[in-house]
């Protein structure tokens, strides 16, 4: 499945396990896009921690939804939506792993 890189930008609690976690995803018109979820959900590793130094770069599965020539629009895996409740996002190609 395709990867679109979000960026981890601070560790935002410790509970419930495994920890909750701010990302940020920039749009095809340059808007960042907040998201938080736990930490397992932007990272299946030990990247993200409490005392882990931000930003992180990482990459979180999606589905591509429609193709253009410059962008796609992208909808992010693992239910996983913007604090606005956002789940689709048009992103430039270049975002996408």
């Amino acid at each position: 499945m395709p990867e679109v890189y979000v960026r981890a930008v601070r560790w935002v609690a410790d509970d419930p396990q495994p920890g909750i976690v701010e990302c940020r995803l920039v749009d095809a018109d340059g808007v960042e896009h907040v998201l938080i979820d736990k930490s397992a959900i932007f990272d299946d590793g030990d990247r993200l921690r409490p005392d882990a130094s931000c930003p992180i770069e990482l990459k979180l599965t999606c589905r591509v939804v429609r193709e253009g020539d410059a962008d796609l629009v992208v909808e992010l895996a693992h239910h996983v939506e913007s604090v606005e409740g956002q789940r689709t996002f048009r992103v430039p190609r270049s975002s996408i792993a």
